[in-house]
């Protein structure tokens, strides 16, 4: 279809990508807006029809009848369409897209203009991020809490307050704190002062509940934003239900620094310096930790010289059924009622029972969270005074608290001690899977460069999980709780790559209507994943090259320097090496980012995996399709296991989605899979002959690789030139020239 340079001008004109087809939804052309930030790796784009190329069943659903195009030429008027849409190359947007039709005296033209919404999208979500970090963090104590605006009006609160002040979410949220809680005088007090305010009131519906309020005001900029607050009872009596010694802000900042510790060592080194502190004498503690899976003991091993009531405990555990009796009566717990005391004996599992006949004073409760039993807690009072039960309760109050975290612990400790280096036990190392040697080896080096702060290389294959490599370094990382900010190198061209990394300023060019944070200043604290960093033009490289030396970098246009502390992962599927001889690559650059070097091995090599993978997939597209299928035949993993997966594991993980869309059984069979693997075996049986079988492979690799003809000849470890002669001896060409040879 002939299309008049008048039109491809008034295309261009146009600020935002646009792409025009025909009649039948074959691309005819697009502005350049358009090949650059929508269509990016395809060059040659005759014969491409839109649900071939974006993967968006919504708008594409490979069903004419139901195809927005198809929905505009019928009702001759113009549809706009907005959702997620994965691009050509593998990146994923938010987009709304305007369709509509245009009729030329050579046919009709549909346009598609697209807007990226990605960048608004991923604020909104950002917001909700933080809405749900914060209702979480309220959900974390049982303690009545709640949040107001500048004005004491309650913009949020926990199930706790609900209950103290017997009133519902929905009647409390907006309404004035003085509605509920009658502090008004004291209130004004946070108007002048960003000292925490503690008063003594009362519920203003139930004068009869008295209580005191901690609120501690949140000031930015000069200006308050709200106040934070505790509610908490007041009782004459019970000691189980207030701590009078006890300040709220204390157990606050006690309970919010021990959520910071990153090991259970860590963890319980800070709850014994809260013992010994709080404790008259030399109390025994004893911590009793159950493994994730409720088959054994977790014990924190360091504790043994220190706490000899732990030590002797462990010495006396030569039945083997003792933890099974210790399991089942933690379990058999009710966690309403869990506090054993010399008053309460039968509370306490009887494991211990002799051991706390030592003790003129004890204390026990199981650690649990709303839903779990975690394990013990055991304390042994031998010198005792009257304000010992005082701390008791705090303590068992602090451990209740966190109880949460100490299960984040559990799962972390328990993950590290079950990564075995024996190919017989390790299935699986965070994100990555596979027991073979080659990724053994690939999860001992993650290991050794997480913790420190050198520049890693991660090479190998497209498809082979680099970036799934570079998330693992940066969550096992002491950067975990920063950013993970990923750059694809290949994406952008070398001046908005240039803007991409480093930011810019306004007016810095056409186009730059306003100031723009970089990916190195957003990764701020955190990890700059640089993916693909084998396809930066040399300009980039000697910038990338300058912050990578002294970690100083300007914004385009602009003449302020910042220093960004991050640390850098870059990942390539190009030999760096032979692109430096090539002198395409600088040498000071790639000896700067290969100060450690990671190879993933493409599947092919590791093949073995494959049933490991294949379980993997099975179980993670059984929940999205919601399917029930629990294996894959012998037959069909014969042919997963011959092919050679030029692909990697993404090719993989797509034949399993494939399958486990067709399969209506309960397993996957060899006719469930995409056609590419069953023609694989029909081609070996039918050709017999040396050059057919090079003929065959020569044309797999370049489909495979969609007919790029260098990515081809790496492949087949071959020239280039080698690679045309052979093309041109058997006379290889596209399938769609072929079909355009037909038309």
């Amino acid at each position: 279809m002939s299309i008049p340079r008048w039109f491809r001008s008034l295309m261009e004109s146009v600020p935002d990508p646009i792409i025009y087809y025909d009649s039948q939804c074959h691309i005819v052309g697009s502005n350049e807006k358009g090949k650059k930030e929508i269509l990016k790796t395809y060059n040659d784009l005759s014969y491409l029809r839109a649900c071939e190329l974006f993967s968006d069943l919504a708008a594409y659903p490979g069903n004419c009848e139901d195809c927005i195009f198809r929905k505009v030429i019928n009702e001759r008027k113009a549809l706009k369409k907005a959702g997620e849409v994965v691009l050509p190359d593998g990146n994923r947007g938010f987009f709304k897209r305007h369709v509509t039709i245009f009729d030329e005296n050579s046919g009709l033209v549909l346009l598609e203009l697209w807007k990226d919404l990605s960048r608004e999208r991923g604020l909104i979500h950002e917001n909700r991020k933080k809405d749900l970090l914060i209702s979480g963090f309220f959900e974390l104590f049982d303690l009545p809490m709640f949040m107001t605006d500048e004005h004491f009006r309650i913009t949020g609160m926990n199930r706790g307050f609900e209950k103290f002040v017997r009133l519902p979410f929905s009647h409390l949220l907006g309404r004035s704190l003085d509605d509920v809680i009658v502090i008004n005088a004291q209130v004004g007090k946070t108007d002048r002062s960003n000292s925490t305010i503690f008063v003594r009131s009362k519920l203003k519906r139930h004068p009869d509940v008295e209580c005191d309020v901690k609120m501690l005001p949140i000031f930015h900029n000069g200006g308050r934003l709200g106040v934070v607050g505790f509610a908490f009872r007041r009782r004459s009596s019970g000691l189980a239900h207030s701590f009078p010694h006890y300040e709220m802000e204390y157990f606050f900042e006690i309970t919010r620094e021990a959520s910071h510790k990153e090991t259970l060592e860590e963890f319980f080194e800070f709850v014994d310096g809260l013992t010994t502190k709080h404790f008259p004498g030399e109390p025994d503690p004893l911590v009793i930790l159950f493994d994730e899976e409720g088959k054994s003991f977790l014990w924190v091993d360091s504790f043994d010289a220190k706490w000899v009531l732990q030590r002797d405990f462990r010495k006396a555990l030569k039945d083997t059924s003792i933890f099974s009796l210790f399991y089942a009566a933690t379990k058999g717990l009710s966690l309403s009622d869990t506090l054993a005391t010399p008053n309460k004996p039968t509370l306490l599992p009887k494991p211990l029972l002799p051991f706390a006949a030592n003790y003129p004073e004890w204390f026990g409760f199981p650690i649990a969270t709303h839903k779990r039993i975690l394990g013990y807690f055991f304390v042994g009072i031998s010198d005792t005074l009257p304000q010992y039960r005082e701390s008791m309760y705090m303590l068992h109050a602090f451990m209740t608290q966190v109880a949460g975290h100490i299960r984040q612990l559990i799962l972390r400790e328990f993950e590290k001690r079950s990564v075995s280096w024996d190919a017989g036990v390790v299935t699986r190392f965070g994100r990555l899977i596979g027991r073979s040697k080659k990724m053994r080896e690939v999860y001992e080096l993650i290991e050794l460069v997480s913790h420190s702060e050198a520049t890693v290389l991660i090479t190998g294959e497209n498809g082979t999980g680099k970036e799934l490599v570079a998330l693992e370094i940066h969550h096992r990382s002491p950067r975990g709780g920063g950013p993970f900010i990923v750059a694809h190198c290949s994406a952008y061209s070398p001046t908005l790559l240039e803007s991409e990394l480093f930011g810019h300023e306004k007016g810095a060019f056409t186009g730059a209507i306003k100031q723009k944070k970089g990916r190195i200043e957003r990764a701020q604290g955190g990890t700059l994943f640089l993916d693909e960093i084998g396809d930066i033009a040399p300009a980039t490289q000697v910038l990338l090259l300058r912050f990578l030396q002294d970690r100083k970098f300007e914004r385009v246009g602009g003449e302020k320097t910042f220093e960004a502390d991050v640390r850098i992962l870059a990942a390539t599927n190009k030999d760096l090496y032979e692109e430096v001889r090539a002198g395409r690559f600088r040498d000071d650059l790639f000896y700067r980012l290969n100060v450690i070097s990671i190879h993933l091995p493409p599947l092919r090599d590791r093949k073995e995996d494959i049933p490991l993978l294949c379980d993997y997939f099975v179980s993670k597209y059984n929940s999205r399709e919601n399917k029930a299928v629990t294996a894959v035949s012998p037959e069909a993993m014969r042919l997963l296991m011959e092919y050679e997966w030029p692909g990697n594991v993404r090719q993989l993980e797509n034949a399993i989605s494939h399958a486990i869309i067709l399969c209506s059984e309960d397993e996957i069979k060899p006719e469930h899979l995409p056609r590419f693997l069953k023609e694989n075996i029909e081609e070996d049986s039918r050709f017999t002959s040396l050059a057919d079988h090079e003929r065959r492979l020569i044309e797999r690799v370049l489909r495979d690789c969609n007919w790029n003809k260098h990515e081809a000849a790496r492949r087949l470890n071959i020239s280039r030139s080698t690679l045309y002669s052979k093309i041109k001896r058997y006379r290889l060409v596209p399938e769609k020239s072929l079909r355009a040879d037909r038309g």
